[in-house]
Order: structure tokens, then sequence, then C-alpha cells
């Protein structure tokens, strides 16, 4: 459906107005500009029906890639093909949109300016985007009166009942509210299994996961890393960690460790559970073994619901490494991420290690999500840099414990439960009033 080769995208920027005209003047004998690549060598390829992740961080290049392949913007060098007949672009949503005219005149027009068929939308489909927007009497009120959120439901609710055949979506998902955005999850399921392509730029990691099977990572303008979700999205996050505005790096240089492992590093190996498989990372710092206790000390893959599970994981240094940290992240048997944490989110420093330096870092997680089948990514990094990740450890079965059932839901939150005092014949007093 997208087929991506060698694209790149650039800039001229000029210090002064009367510079750009310089140039002009001298039929560009004169360079006046400094050139800005917002893109660089960017391939790729998307399948039909598949939905294919573009991530990275603010300034990366997103946004520039999907006006490219939109039409909005020429590119500088490479090319791309589209298969699709009929291309549609979320990019902004509510562009075009006019103030004075009602939300089905606005649905009717925008219909128009894409070139439809007819020129008008029928009357089933403009039901069907008055029903997905949810704005009841305001869709034939003029957009004037509308909200901000009312007015990108309505934008999202028209692009998501056109049926074209390549769909380019940045940050759809992030508009109105939590109800909303699961209606427009639900709605992409759908349009992915009528074989509608799409090409997804988001913020929201879990949206990516969620939905896209492969994803492209960007930064600065170029490919960072092209292959499966997951692992793009611990690469985005590793971007992300290197950029570390919050001088999290240096609050950690000042807490102190608490010198207390779990294990041996004899004694990780010895009970060992890492397979080798779904591994990925450089290894600077390897995550040689990890192994799983119950409060008895025995190897196990079973814990009941609100039980302590310990992780003693080893790892190895093989260059010197300032910051390390380890964590884990919780997986139920649907893919979705349930819970991460590790060493630096726990504001826990782990010491500066050397070449051939080992060490064994213990998580004690009590596991108090509902009875199932969960699987864990066990892993190693430094700011900026995932170094060794382990995906898809396990199966853990989480059994329903010795407790009696105390929560319902996927996972337990702390909660306390109080009650004032008791209103004798409140009930009685209450109707005298009325």
């Amino acid at each position: 459906m997208v087929h991506v080769e060698g694209l790149a995208k650039r800039f001229k920027i000029y210090t002064s107005p009367w510079h750009r005209a310089g140039e002009w003047l001298t039929w560009g004998r004169r360079n006046l500009h400094t050139d800005f690549w917002a893109l660089r060598d960017i391939s790729f390829s998307v399948a039909r029906g598949e939905c294919f992740g573009i991530i990275g961080p603010n300034g990366s290049g997103k946004t520039t890639l999907l006006k490219v392949l939109s039409g909005v913007l020429e590119p500088s060098k490479g090319r791309f093909d589209l298969a699709a007949s009929t291309v549609y672009s979320l990019l902004e949503l509510g562009t075009g949109f006019h103030d004075d005219l009602t939300g089905r005149q606005n649905v009717n027009q925008s219909a128009r300016l894409l070139g439809l068929p007819g020129g008008e939308l029928r009357p089933e489909v403009v039901r069907q985007v008055r029903d997905f927007a949810d704005l009841g009497e305001f869709f034939d009120r003029p957009l004037r009166f509308y909200s901000s959120g009312m007015r990108v439901r309505l934008g999202f609710a028209l692009f998501a009942h056109l049926k074209p055949e390549l769909l380019i979506v940045d940050e759809a998902l992030s508009v109105g509210d939590i109800f909303f955005q699961q209606k427009c999850a639900a709605r992409i399921d759908e349009m992915r299994a009528a074989g509608v392509s799409f090409l997804f730029v988001s913020h929201d990691m879990e949206a990516v996961r969620r939905l896209c099977r492969q994803a492209l990572v960007l930064s600065h303008g170029r490919v960072s890393f092209l292959g499966p979700s997951e692992e793009a999205i611990n690469r985005y996050h590793g971007l992300l960690a290197g950029q570390d505005p919050t001088g999290r790096a240096r609050e950690l240089e000042d807490r102190d460790a608490d010198e207390q492992p779990g294990m041996s590093p004899a004694e990780v190996l010895r009970g060992n559970i890492l397979r080798g498989e779904s591994r990925h990372g450089p290894r600077g710092l390897e995550l040689v073994a990890a192994r799983l206790t119950d409060d008895h000390g025995r190897d196990t893959l079973s814990v009941g619901s609100r039980d302590v599970l310990h992780v003693d994981l080893l790892v190895l240094a093989h260059q010197p490494v300032a910051l390390p940290s380890a964590g884990l992240v919780l997986y139920d048997r649907f893919g979705t991420m349930v819970f991460s944490v590790g060493t630096s989110l726990r504001r826990h420093r782990l010491p500066a290690l050397q070449p051939g330096d080992a060490l064994v870092v213990r998580l004690d997680l009590r596991v108090s999500v509902q009875p199932g089948l969960y699987t864990f990514t066990l892993g190693t990094a430094e700011p900026g840099v995932f170094q060794d990740f382990h995906e898809q450890v396990g199966p853990l079965e989480v059994t329903a414990g010795h407790e009696p059932e105390l929560f319902h839901g996927l996972a337990e939150l702390p909660v306390e439960c109080r009650h004032g005092a008791v209103t004798h014949h409140w009930a009685e007093a209450g109707a005298r009033v009325g």
C-alpha cells in the first residue's frame, strides 16, 4: 500500500527576508541560507490492511513525513508510492470547517472538498457521523457554538466513515475524553478488518502497542529503528531518557544504594529462567540471568494474587556504566501492559559498574492483579540506552491466593474505606421536608 525509498526533506533557513530576496535577484549564485534537513534517507513499506506506527520525540520529523506523504509538501530527495486510490489525512482535525456552518453542513462541504462522488455524503453516512460524534442537537447548530472537543469529535467522525484505502492519522486518538478515545480505537479496528491501511503517529505508546504490529522510530529526521512495535517503543523510551530534561540522572547520583542483594550470582544462575529468545539491545550492560522465587525461597512461576514475588536479576557490565538500572514490565494474556517499574523509577541508585563487574538486583513485587496468565519483559538500561531486554518471559500463573476476593478488575489500587455517623429516621425527615 505504501512504499517509501530514500525520502528526504530540506528547508532553507534565512536569517533575514533580504537574504531570500538576494538569492532570488542573483538567480541562486549567492548562497545566503543554511540548509535544515527535517528528514534524511527514510525508507519503509506498509502492507494493505496494516496499521504502521511512526513514533519519535518532538521535533524528530514525524509530522513533516506525513505532510510529504499526504502531498502537502514536496520531497527534496527520494520517492514514495501510494497504491491506494483514496487517501485521507487527519493532520489537523477540523481543518476547513467554517464557524458559520452547522455540523451537518460542514460534513457535506468537507465531502465536496475531498472530491467524493456526488458531492455530498449519503443520508445514512451523515447519520453515522452524527451518532459517532455524539453531538446531539448541536449537529445542526453553527460551529461557533462548539467547544474545541466537539470540533475534533466531528472531524474524526467524518474521516472514520469515509472508508478510504489509506488513512494518515496524526494524534487522532488524543482527542476527546476517554470514552470517545475508546470509541475511536474500536472504529480503527473495524476499518483495519475491512482492509484499510493506516499510517499512525502518536505519543500514546499504549495505542501504538495495541494497534500497530510494525513501527518506525525517528530521531532528528533519521530512522533510529524499524521493526516490531514492542521493540520500537523501547527504543523510543530510550531516546526520551537520553534527553532527560528533568535531571533525573543527577538526582540518582545523590541517593544512597541499599546494599542488600537477594542472592549471589551463582545462585541466580542456578535458577535462571531466561531462554535468550525475543531479546534485543547492544548488551553493554548484559542481563545474564533471572530467577523468580516465593517468600520461602522456592523457585516458582506461580504466585497467589496479592502475594510477593522475588525477582533476582544478574547483570554483567561489558563497558563502564555510571548509572545502571534494571526493571521489569508485566503484561496480561492480551499483551496489555499492566505494570512497569525499574530501579531508576523507584529512585534506587545502583552502584557504578566497570567492565567485568557483576551485580544482583532484587525486585520484590506484590502481585496485586487478578488470577490469570501473565508474561514479563526483563531488562537493563542506562540513561538514554536500553541495553538488554528479554521479552515474553514466563508465563507467570497468578492464582486466587489465600485471601478471599478483595477487588474486581485487572489490578488492585490502594483504597481506604470510611463512613460517617448514622443519621436516624432520615427517610422520614426527608419525606416531611419534601
